[in-house]
C-alpha cells in the first residue's frame, strides 16, 4: 500500500477522485518488481501537471549513479530515464511534440525489456507519439533499494497538478489495448450522466470516441484533417500582429 509523505488535496478525477499535489508532498510504494531493465512493463497514469518542471514519479537514486527509473514532465514534454549509472549507461528519451499543461491527458509508458530505447514507447490519450532519444547506452540493472516516489524525483522537485488513477502492469501492452484503457477511464464519469446534463465538451467528446471507435478510415481522416486545419488557424491567428486604434 502506498505510504502518504504530506496530504495531498482529494479533488474530482477522470475516475473518482484525483491527487492534488503542491510539490510538497508525494506517496512512497516500498516495492515494485515489475520495473526492471530485462522484464516488459507499462505505467500509465493521469496528468494535469501546471508547474512547467514536474517530478511526476521515480524510483531512483537520489545520489552516486543514480540507478533506477524516473519519469518527469517538462514544459508539456514527458521525459523517462532508466539508468544504471547516470549519463553513461542508461536509456534517456522524451516525446517529440508537448502537449497542453493545464488539462487531463493519459500518459502511458510501455517497455518490451530489450534494454533498447526502441522498446520504449510513450501513448498520449490513446495514440502511440513521436520520441526523441537523447541517450540509448543501458546495458546493466535498474534495481535499486530505493521506494517508488510518485508525485516526486527522488528527493528533488517535486509535481505541481493533480495526478489520477496510478496503474504498473508486468506486461507491455498492446496499442489497442491502451487505446481501450484510455476510453473506459475518460468517458467512466460521463456516462453516469443523463444526455440533458452533458455540456458541449462531453458531447464533443462522445462524437470523437465515436469515430475512433466506430468510424471508417476516410471519416477518422477527414477528423484528422479538420483537427489540423484547426490547429493551424489558431497558430495563424496567434501571430498576426495587432495594433490599438485610437478614435
Amino acid at each position: 500500500a502506498f505510504v502518504e509523505m504530506g496530504k495531498a488535496v482529494r479533488e474530482s478525477g477522470v475516475v473518482g477522485s484525483s491527487a492534488t499535489f503542491d510539490a510538497m508532498q508525494h506517496f512512497e510504494l516500498a516495492s515494485v518488481p515489475a520495473l526492471a531493465a530485462d522484464r516488459p512493463w507499462s505505467i500509465g497514469v493521469w496528468l494535469r501537471p501546471t508547474g512547467s518542471l514536474n517530478g511526476v514519479l521515480s524510483k531512483i537514486e537520489p545520489t552516486a549513479r543514480r540507478r533506477g527509473l524516473e519519469i518527469v514532465w517538462q514544459k508539456g514534454r514527458l521525459q523517462l530515464h532508466l539508468v544504471e549509472r547516470w549519463g553513461v549507461d542508461a536509456i534517456e528519451v522524451a516525446t517529440r511534440h508537448p502537449v497542453k499543461g493545464g488539462d487531463w491527458h493519459h500518459f502511458v509508458v510501455t517497455y518490451d525489456g530489450s534494454k533498447k530505447a526502441s522498446g520504449v514507447r510513450v501513448h498520449v490519450d490513446g495514440e502511440p507519439v513521436e520520441l526523441n532519444v537523447g541517450r540509448d547506452s543501458l546495458t546493466g540493472s535498474i534495481d535499486c533499494d530505493e521506494p517508488l516516489r510518485v508525485g516526486r524525483r527522488d528527493t528533488g522537485p517535486g509535481y505541481y497538478g493533480r495526478q489520477d488513477e496510478l496503474r504498473v502492469y508486468a506486461t507491455s501492452l498492446a496499442t489497442v489495448e491502451i487505446r481501450q484503457w484510455y476510453w473506459s477511464e475518460r468517458l467512466a464519469n460521463l456516462l453516469k450522466q443523463t444526455p440533458e446534463k452533458r455540456d458541449a465538451a462531453a458531447q464533443t467528446l462522445l462524437h470523437d470516441y465515436f469515430i475512433a471507435e466506430h468510424g471508417d478510415a476516410e471519416v477518422r481522416q477527414l477528423q484528422a484533417t479538420q483537427r489540423s486545419a484547426r490547429a493551424a488557424e489558431a497558430e495563424l491567428r496567434a501571430a498576426l500582429p495587432r495594433t490599438m486604434v485610437m478614435q
